[in-house]
């Protein structure tokens, strides 16, 4: 259904031109989300949740935190880049003043919940009150996205066809018993790394 609504836009979209394309019916799609709006963020959900769900296929016990800040890095940028979640952007953004509930949703399950999914990673590497640790989160997010989010959103095409799997070989030696203030700066330069390389 996203890519019904990616395609025609919120507005232009029919509950006739998704069945078209998945098939059903009318009284099971009010009957199940109630409304296009439900059936919309239904769809979202569905997103969100393949993006998590290739994290948690990925996770590894035996990573190192460094490995961890990578690995997810890698996976979240893939994610929130794909031209499906480029399109479902514009169209939460577009009609957000109009329709405040996608908007919330998309701040609190988008935004907040990738805060804190990252912050449980970072809790089982690093010794800080789990606050502490979404804030660590928000930034260390904030800045593997830089420009070139915004660049994807706002100028289609541009961004360059690189490959994110370039810094899964970069590598940090850090030293034994390093505190977690420290490995919370190498969370921020890490992030920085990450992002400056896409450019």
């Amino acid at each position: 259904a996203i890519d019904v609504f990616i395609a025609n836009g919120y507005e232009g979209t029919s509950l006739d031109k998704i069945l078209k394309l998945s098939g059903g019916s009318r009284t099971t799609v009010y009957k199940t989300y109630g409304s296009k709006q439900g059936l919309f963020l239904a769809a979202l959900e569905s997103m969100v949740e393949e993006l998590y769900s290739e994290y948690a296929e990925q996770y590894d016990e035996k990573r190192t935190w460094e490995e961890e800040l990578v690995v997810f890095g890698n996976i979240f940028l893939k994610g929130i880049l794909s031209r499906r979640a480029i399109g479902a952007a514009r169209l939460i953004y577009s009609e957000s003043a109009r329709f405040p509930d996608i908007g919330k949703w998309y701040y609190e399950q988008g935004a907040l919940l990738s805060y804190s999914c990252f912050a449980k990673v970072l809790e089982n590497h690093i010794a800080l009150d789990f606050e502490e640790l979404k804030g660590i989160a928000r930034i260390y997010i904030e800045m593997l996205k830089n420009n070139i989010y915004l660049k994807a959103l706002c100028l289609p095409g541009s961004r360059k066809n690189k490959s994110y799997l370039f810094f899964i070989l970069m590598s940090i030696n850090t030293p034994a018993g390093i505190s977690s203030l420290d490995r919370a700066s190498t969370v921020f330069w890490l992030g920085l790394v990450i992002s400056m390389s896409l450019l």
